[in-house]
């Protein structure tokens, strides 16, 4: 059902008068609850008339829905409850032929309301049709949730639940391993850090609210759904430009070691992390303030020009420039690691050199690197390009099935689901990637195997330890990723 949403915007075009439009400035329902709202206002020999007028005009009973509306304008009802200059001047435009009598009466309501009626609509709006919505939401709500959409609310709430136990468990050890396992830290732990907590964030916060999103009968609570776009988006950032500082800081390590090592003091490092965060939060206040939608946490943009300039800014900015900026750093550094390689061959040095070590860790390093990137397009890309046929009417076109807005569903659904999923991969990548990570998770386990546990048994207590035979790696030895 759709609901009239005009703003004063609309007086403003057809130079109407500004007292008529600020009668009434909520959104109205233009069904039959609607007029019968009207005719109560008016009072119930008003109500009396109607009826009489549709028995005469030859009818068995009173119209309802659209019949009912056509009646009403074809005899004058109007004139009763709306101001008529204003109606008269809406009528004057070409577009008032082309609105049905839903939109007509909708429009009226809003800009051409009378005084004298506007003020009991408000009170009957508030009580009677703000209940009758409830219900009807209600209804509506485990019609869709519960009724067609049954497999894909399993399958969201399924595949969310799993993201949530890998994502936390995975992430929590990550900052583990490196707070406690890794005596120094390198300006890549750091960053790897920060994105896991970003990651948990969307773990912790995003992922509960859209279960609860798809398993509530009703939520009329909007603020859910802006803290969801708010963290998600603050992720999102937190992730890509996290990414581009760890580039940029391997490009210049590889190409002028002396340089970077002297300007990369702890002090610098805290103020670029800072930066980071701000920088994420800042490009997912438009999200928040966009968030419109109940039902989906969807972010509403005008449709159009404005849907179209959103989109392509926001996948720009969070998306494609950092990602080609990467492309072409990692790019850069396989091209100098390279020609390290080939000097080295050509003056017959030997491989046991400090230098030729720290290629060779720089290249591991890069290949983690790399490889947390190519997930990151994996699982992000699916979405941009979902919004960007969206924002240009092409999957409009695309989707040729009996069901298109269900289609909608399953593939928005989806996409944010798939995107969802980078934030609980990335400690996977690490174990697999990284020696130094998979004896820090390793450690993580034993000391929570060798963990004491006490059971009081009556007045005496057991003390037990398991997993003892698995060693844990030596404190002292940094694990460390340069």
């Amino acid at each position: 059902m759709t609901a009239c949403r005009y703003s004063v915007q609309i007086n403003r075009r057809f130079g109407l008068s500004q007292q008529s439009s600020n009668t009434v400035t909520h959104d109205t329902e233009p069904t039959t609850r609607g007029v019968t709202t009207v005719l109560s206002a008016i009072g119930q020999s008003r109500v009396d008339d109607v009826t009489a007028m549709t028995s005469s005009a030859g009818n068995d009973s009173v119209l309802k829905g659209d019949e009912l509306m056509e009646y009403l304008f074809e005899t004058g009802f109007h004139r009763d409850v709306m101001d008529q200059a204003c109606y008269d001047k809406l009528k004057q435009y070409g577009y008032w032929p082309r609105l049905n009598f839903f939109q007509r009466f909708c429009l009226c309501r809003l800009l051409c309301m009378a005084p004298h009626v506007s003020h009991k609509l408000d009170d009957l709006d508030k009580k009677r049709v703000a209940k009758a919505r409830k219900v009807e939401s209600k209804v509506k709500s485990n019609e869709v949730r519960f009724g067609q959409q049954l497999p894909l609310t399993v399958g969201i709430v399924t595949a969310s639940a799993i993201l949530i136990v890998v994502g936390v468990v995975g992430n929590s050890l990550v900052l583990i391993t490196v707070a406690k396992f890794m005596a120094k830290p390198s300006v890549i732990h750091v960053f790897l850090c920060s994105i896991a907590c970003s990651d948990l964030l969307v773990n912790l916060i995003c992922l509960p609210i859209l279960i609860y999103k798809r398993l509530a009968v009703t939520s009329t609570n909007i603020h859910l759904c802006r803290t969801m776009n708010l963290f998600f988006y603050m992720s999102l950032g937190c992730s890509i430009f996290s990414m581009l500082v760890m580039s940029i800081d391997r490009y210049l390590v590889i190409r002028h070691p002396l340089k970077t090592q002297a300007i990369r003091t702890s002090k610098r490092l805290r103020m670029i992390v800072i930066a980071v965060w701000l920088t994420s939060t800042a490009t997912a206040i438009p999200y928040v303030y966009f968030t419109r939608s109940i039902s989906n946490c969807a972010v509403v943009v005008p449709a159009g020009l404005w849907f179209r300039l959103f989109v392509s800014i926001a996948g720009l900015v969070l998306y494609l420039i950092p990602v080609v900026i990467m492309l072409f750093g990692y790019s850069s550094i396989g091209v100098l690691l390279c020609r390290k390689g080939e000097k080295e061959k050509r003056t017959g040095e030997e491989s046991k050199d400090n230098e030729t070590k720290s290629s060779t860790r720089d290249g591991s390093v890069i290949k983690t690197l790399i490889l947390v990137l190519v997930v990151f397009i994996l699982c992000w890309t699916p979405y941009w390009w979902y919004y960007s046929l969206l924002s240009f009417g092409v999957l409009d076109k695309t989707l040729t099935s009996k069901r298109p807005l269900y289609e909608k569903i399953i593939l928005e659904y989806s996409v944010l689901v798939v995107a969802a999923a980078n934030s609980s991969l990335n400690p996977i990548l690490y174990a697999f990637t990284s020696r130094a990570f998979r004896k820090g998770f390793k450690s993580c386990l034993v000391a929570c195997c060798r963990k004491r546990h006490t059971y009081n048994i009556g007045q005496d207590s057991t003390t037990v330890t398991e997993c003892s035979e698995i060693a844990t790696p030596d404190a002292s030895s940094p694990l460390k990723i340069n």
